[in-house]
């Protein structure tokens, strides 16, 4: 069960950047008798086992509908930040055996000090998005998307930022094509395979729109018909009020 902290370890590279993620190991097909060719996750577990950032959980099984802990959640984020950075941490495994990715995440400022009492309890998917979010700067997460609103992630939530960056940058699309996210539901390996590699490797992110979301349209008020300068230009989405400009010329 704990073969998905137990990632190889890295050389330290010259400059930060995703250029440091290159393919460690060979996937033959058949690896894994659990993933079943044509399978959603099935090309996402073959690029996370080739980049080595995740194992099996046996020489012949991956395991795609197990559940991830915290301790293995913060262990992904901290080889992703290491190799990112190219910082070539080799962290030796003590007891427990998840200190040390723990105390690199809150050295590193993935994770504050205290703010997961218990490591051995399984990660919501709001909570993995949070910390995974943490691993790379925003030139790393360039966005590809527009997203504005989830329908279950309210503006105040504590994750909600992780989430929307990790939307808008192609990592994550929802549990449907609402763009659900589901945030209190557990995340299994298969979600975890899909988010990695997507994060290592930009050419798998996804570009993609939600159902119902609101379009943004760019309105020009002209306060001044004589004079272009006074032209006002704002963004608006559909549905929204827009406020009549003040003192208008005509």
């Amino acid at each position: 069960a704990l073969l998905i902290a137990m990632l190889p370890n890295v050389f330290a590279a010259d400059t930060a950047g995703l250029d440091n993620f290159q393919k460690k190991n060979s996937y033959a097909s058949g690896r894994f008798t659990d993933v079943a060719d044509g399978a959603w996750y099935e090309e996402n577990v073959k690029s996370a086992y080739e980049l080595g950032l995740m194992v099996g959980t046996s020489s012949s099984t991956f395991d795609p509908n197990g559940k991830l802990t915290i301790s293995q959640a913060v262990t992904i984020a901290a080889r992703l930040h290491s190799i990112y950075n190219g910082n070539g941490d080799n962290f030796k495994q003590g007891k427990p055996w998840y200190q040390v990715y723990m105390d690199y995440a809150v050295s590193n400022h993935l994770i504050s000090e205290g703010e997961y009492p218990d490591p051995d309890v399984l990660a919501t998917r709001a909570q993995y998005a949070v910390i995974l979010n943490a691993a790379f700067p925003d030139e790393a997460l360039t966005a590809i998307n527009e997203i504005s609103t989830i329908p279950d992630v309210t503006e105040d939530a504590d994750y909600a930022d992780a989430v929307m960056r990790l939307y808008n940058a192609g990592i994550l699309n929802g549990t449907d094509s609402k763009g659900t996210f589901a945030p209190d539901k557990d995340i299994t390996r298969a979600e975890v395979a899909a988010m990695v590699t997507r994060m290592a490797d930009p050419s798998l992110r996804m570009e993609f729109s939600i159902e119902g979301q609101p379009q943004t349209y760019t309105v020009t008020f002209d306060l001044n018909y004589a004079n272009a300068a006074q032209a006002t230009t704002v963004e608006v989405k559909a549905g929204e009020k827009i406020e009549k400009p003040t003192n208008p010329t005509r």
